[in-house]
């Protein structure tokens, strides 16, 4: 049984990603910059074939392949696969179905539909950007580092290109509010401190919520996804809106630790 409401379940920034995927990526906790969103987000979401999305008729080049959560999830699929409907042992009525799209896992059958779902989301299809519920994630990143919108163009091979008409303008230092980098392994006092805290508490909160969905109660998912889109958004907002008032950092903002607290 999964143990989510424990420390040793939360990573610890700065770390990499479990199971050796995108061995050579460092995952930090930083404010939002275009960079970040090359090197970081956009290497953690890259498809097995990232798609050349062409700017109006111009394609552009992506980097080597490397060993990708797509491939991951893809070997997944397979074990279940070949190991077959005998490995499907628990209460069905304990499984999660209906929120954010949430599909019961039964049999081989379901199991390959949500982790299609999951690859989708994040990565697309092998032929388009877009996934059932938009376009996926991995090409929201680029937009970003483009600085344009992904749009429908019937003239495309894959029927969207990014269109300079369409720009996005995120000004790093005026747009963005000014976190200090990899708050985990800064000492917060005073406000901040409090602050810090009592987003580490939500955080902690939300954890044992979703223990207990894995522990049986799968109808408490809906109080989760409420803890995180109220108590601990508004914490995160609150612990992002308070400057730090003095030391190294003086003049940053303090940040979300995402530390587990009993």
């Amino acid at each position: 049984m999964p143990q989510i409401a424990n420390a040793s379940f939360v990573p610890s920034y700065t770390d990499h990603l479990p199971m050796g995927i995108e061995s050579s990526l460092v995952v930090h906790l930083k404010r939002y910059s275009r960079n970040l969103v090359e090197q970081t987000f956009m290497v953690i979401e890259e498809p097995e074939t990232p798609l050349k999305i062409p700017v109006k008729t111009v394609l552009f080049g992506f980097p080597p392949q490397i060993r990708t959560i797509g491939q991951f999830y893809a070997a997944i699929r397979a074990e279940i696969v070949r190991q077959g409907n005998s490995i499907f042992t628990g209460n069905p009525s304990r499984q999660v179905a209906g929120p954010l799209g949430a599909v019961a896992v039964t049999d081989v059958d379901s199991a390959v539909v949500a982790i299609n779902t999951i690859v989708e989301q994040g990565e697309g299809t092998p032929t388009s950007p877009a996934s059932a519920t938009g376009v996926a994630h991995f090409y929201r990143f680029e937009e970003l580092a483009k600085g344009m919108k992904i749009m429908p163009d019937p003239a495309s091979p894959l029927k969207f290109s990014f269109d300079p008409a369409q720009t996005i303008a995120i000004d790093d230092a005026r747009d963005v509010i000014q976190m200090v980098d990899d708050p985990p392994l800064q000492q917060f006092d005073g406000k901040v401190g409090g602050l810090a805290d009592a987003c580490d508490a939500a955080y902690s909160k939300l954890l044992r919520a979703l223990q207990g969905v894995f522990d049986g109660a799968p109808g408490q998912i809906e109080d989760a996804i409420g803890l995180m889109r109220d108590e601990l958004e508004q914490a995160i907002k609150d612990v992002l809106g308070a400057p730090i008032e003095s030391g190294p950092h003086q003049g940053l903002h303090g940040g979300p630790r995402f530390k587990y607290v009993a």
